[in-house]
């Protein structure tokens, strides 16, 4: 198993220097933000744990789609003194640089030390790290011990396309009942009207049929390169598995593979179902939202899990939700003439109210306007009456003030006495109940 595991390493090093390599060719084009101070961490215990607290301006740089970089954990970036303009400027003996691996999120704050540049994400390779470097004894290899012993009596099925399907040995008690049920039964015909082909349906009826056991847990393989149909399989697996309604956890390494994997298996869903989304509430996709660029999925929205969240945090809002307006449903049934004069004198108020403002901002305006034209006339011939235009401009300017600000207290004690009495009915209603 260890030398198993270990001749995964230097492949996997070497595909992480060769993207590191890429991203140096591209330096000039890599995102870009500010860097504003630089501080230890409250880990930082060298020589091994080099942890530091760095903040950054957010804003200070996008790249050319307009979007603005904001360091994310697990990615890997260049902390230089100045902006590169191409990998030459790395190797500048005065302006040096150093590499860092964003651990966790931090603040930000506003100036300027240095420059952090994107370089790649590494945390899909230092999960791929973790689990090679895993105990050999411990419980997560029980999975890879049971396909790669030699006595697990592993059988390859290969044919026409290059889609190869590995499968640990079968119970002999139930396999071929359960493969034989499930191929004259109803999901066998919806399995066969997906277009798969022969390898395809054989993996995903072989993968019922291992669930239907109740005598051993079964484990199987379905590999083959790019374009052999591995996500149209797994999809159409899913799709049956959904149908015996068999709780089902699907995990993939990349967001990209995830996002596949669900945009295939609710294709097949909503041609199955006869109303618009009811019917979704039994599929679940969670995730990071950003990492996973999930508004650029419409389709996924219906299913993703902090969109749920949202949803249902505005159905079950106290005073705008569900609850708050079958109360006011209620109230109008047990009283409905209260409620209609409520209403009216309401609708009454705001129509009576701003009218008359209207009204007296036009007249004072109007009234203004005359006398600043009466003022201009007169100013060069009687100064005693441009004295008292003055002082009746500023007459008409307190008198309309104070109108509105009357106005204004008037609606602020509308509104209240209007939430006095909606809290009463709010109160009378649960005595009720």
């Amino acid at each position: 198993m260890s030398y198993y595991l270990n001749s995964f390493i230097l492949p996997l090093i070497e595909e992480t220097r060769a993207d590191l390599c890429s991203s140096m060719k591209i330096l000039a084009e890599a995102p870009v933000c500010e860097m504003t101070d630089i501080n230890f961490s409250e880990d930082y215990k060298p020589p091994h744990d080099l942890l530091y607290q760095i903040e950054m301006k957010t804003v200070a740089d996008s790249d050319r789609k307009g979007n603005t970089y904001e360091p994310e954990t697990g990615q890997l970036i260049a902390l230089t003194e100045k902006r590169p303009t191409c990998i030459g400027d790395l190797n500048n003996r005065e302006k040096s640089y150093l590499i860092a691996l964003i651990k966790r999120d931090g603040t930000y704050v506003y100036g300027i030390y240095g420059f952090a540049v994107y370089l790649m994400n590494v945390t899909t390779n230092l999960r791929i790290w973790n689990a090679l470097n895993s105990d050999p004894d411990g419980p997560d290899i029980h999975v890879v011990k049971q396909l790669l012993q030699p006595d697990s009596a592993v059988r390859a099925v290969v044919y026409s396309r290059p889609f190869v399907m590995c499968v640990g040995e079968n119970c002999a008690q139930c396999f071929s009942n359960e493969r034989y049920s499930i191929d004259v039964s109803n999901i066998g015909a919806v399995i066969r009207s997906f277009d798969l082909n022969e390898a395809q349906e054989e993996g995903v009826l072989s993968c019922l049929a291992a669930r239907e056991c109740s005598h051993q847990n079964t484990v199987k393989l379905i590999w083959g390169p790019p374009g052999t149909g591995k996500t149209k399989t797994v999809g159409s697996l899913l799709f049956a598995l959904c149908k015996r309604k068999c709780k089902t956890l699907t995990c993939a390494p990349t967001n990209v593979a995830i996002l596949e994997v669900a945009s295939r298996f609710l294709i097949l869903v909503m041609k199955s179902i006869d109303y618009h989304t009811y019917g979704l509430g039994d599929i679940v996709l969670f995730g990071n939202k950003k990492r996973m660029s999930i508004h650029d999925h419409d389709d996924l929205l219906d299913i993703f899990l902090d969109y749920r969240v949202n949803i249902l945090a505005k159905c079950f809002a106290p005073l705008s939700g569900w609850k708050h307006h079958l109360e006011l449903v209620i109230g109008l049934l047990e009283n409905p003439e209260d409620e209609y004069l409520k209403c009216e004198e309401k609708r009454d108020y705001e129509i009576d109210g701003d009218d008359a403002c209207l009204n007296e901002e036009n007249e004072l305006q109007a009234i203004a306007s005359l006398q600043t034209n009466l003022g201009k006339k007169n100013m060069s011939q009687d100064p005693k009456i441009c004295k008292q235009n003055e002082w009746m401009k500023i007459v008409n300017n307190t008198l309309r003030e104070n109108r509105l600000c009357f106005k204004e207290a008037n609606k602020s004690k509308y509104n209240k006495q209007e939430k006095k009495d909606f809290l009463s009915h709010e109160n009378k209603l649960q005595r009720l109940t």
